[in-house]
């Protein structure tokens, strides 16, 4: 699955090649440059799917070094530290 992180949204697009491929833009808050990065989905799923909040925040420091996802309970509130998730990314 590939995220691209620009101002105000991230795209995500998923499949390749002879697999089903699907996009969706969602609304997101960015600091820094825009990023691009690719993850594992079932990797990806399996982190979203622990932390419990309605919104998830995504710390990265490159695209191709680990990042740490933390819950949101809303898009400008603060994150919820009580669980981190550390993620991988993926060559693209």
């Amino acid at each position: 699955m590939r995220l691209s992180f620009t101002e105000g949204q991230v795209a995500l697009e998923a499949g390749a090649g002879d697999d089903a491929q699907a996009s969706e833009v969602l609304e997101a808050h960015l600091e820094g440059e825009d990023l691009v990065v690719g993850f594992n989905s079932g990797f990806l799923l399996d982190g979203l799917g622990a932390l419990g909040t309605e919104f998830a925040r995504l710390t990265f420091t490159d695209s191709i070094k680990p990042s740490v996802m933390t819950g949101q309970e809303s898009l400008e509130g603060e994150p919820d530290t009580s669980y981190k998730y550390l993620i991988m990314p993926m060559r693209i």
